[in-house]
């Protein structure tokens, strides 16, 4: 069952107010999703097994490879909100090895995690692969993509997850026996505690 907790919506950016209207338009920072008790920003092993622990795309020295999810929760829209606008933040706080040269550039596939973080999103429930690129150099900092269709999507679909799936453009793994990664952000991960968390900024009307 998807829920959202208070300490989650304060820790990603909590709702912000954006109109004086209850029936104007609106601006809100949807928190990550919870689904069957699980956060939904993670991690996955092409040879299987999973994290929410952290948000780190790209391989290691044996071969295996890792993808990433963004989950966020469409509950925290108010009822009967159209979607004007949305766009993804994260901070890209470490990187290791040289992936942009090994791999490729860092896209986004939006992804179906309505059923929660499994194995199978590592490759499957896509619904639209590459909707566009999030980093393609090791600078640290801030990423944004605009994801608005996206979103819409999701809402049209009556999904209660908009969800992404962060990999790169040309190899998963090019199995030269070096890790090569980039992290993002993430509190719960104990090493890039102090940057921004990812965060789902989404511009309605009613």
């Amino acid at each position: 069952m998807l829920r959202y907790t208070s300490a989650i919506v304060v820790a990603l950016g909590a709702l912000v107010a954006g109109c004086s209207d209850a029936n104007g338009p609106g601006a809100v920072d949807l928190p990550e999703a919870v689904v069957a008790g699980r956060l939904e920003h993670g991690t996955l092993r092409s040879i299987g097994a999973n994290t929410n622990a952290a948000i780190i795309p790209g391989d290691d020295a044996s071969g295996i490879a890792y993808r990433s999810t963004l989950g966020f929760d469409l509950g925290a829209l108010p009822a009967g909100a159209k979607v004007t606008a949305a766009t993804l933040q994260v901070d890209q706080c470490r990187v290791g090895g040289a992936p942009f040269t090994a791999l490729g550039a860092l896209v986004l596939d939006h992804i179906d995690l309505t059923l929660g973080l499994t194995d199978a999103a590592y490759a499957g429930q896509t619904i639209d692969a590459d909707v566009g690129t999030l980093s393609s150099d090791a600078t640290i900092g801030m990423r944004q993509l605009d994801v608005t269709t996206q979103v819409q999507q999701d809402v049209a679909s009556h999904r209660r997850v908009t969800a992404y799936r962060l990999r790169f453009s040309q190899h998963d793994t090019n199995g030269d026996a070096v890790t090569d990664f980039v992290q993002i952000a993430l509190s719960r991960d104990g090493v890039c505690t102090s940057a921004p968390e990812p965060k789902l900024h989404v511009a309605y009307s009613r």
